[in-house]
């Protein structure tokens, strides 16, 4: 979903910041030929301009979507350990209570044994 939703940001910038850019046509009136060279150089100049900060901006997006990635990672890992950790205690007490168990089936025994002594 992450990929999903940087593709969806990366192509909602670079649409808005293209057609910001070509809908951006100076007004010339009468320029000689020249003029309108300059004119499109300087156009072509603030749309590479705009292109290298979406791509900054994108590939800081990425970044902090890679950290995250990480940090989620990680996450998974500690909550794993966690899980693990309490499946040995959980069989830990259940060998407590099966020894606790023999114990006091032992102890049966031995009251019903003395307790045929007795009678």
């Amino acid at each position: 979903m992450n990929k999903k939703f940087f593709v969806l940001c990366a192509m909602a910038v670079m649409f808005l910041s293209t057609s910001l850019i070509s809908n951006y046509t100076p007004h010339v009136y009468a320029q000689s030929a020249a003029d309108k060279v300059s004119a499109r150089e300087a156009e072509l100049r603030m749309e590479l301009e705009a292109n290298l900060k979406e791509q900054e901006e994108i590939k800081k997006f990425l970044s902090s979507k890679q950290q995250e990635g990480g940090s989620i990672e990680r996450d998974i890992a500690i909550l794993t350990a966690q899980i693990n950790e309490a499946k040995l205690i959980i069989r830990e007490k259940n060998i407590i209570i099966e020894q606790l168990g023999k114990d006091i089936g032992l102890k049966n025994a031995t009251i019903g044994e003395l307790n045929a002594k007795i009678e």
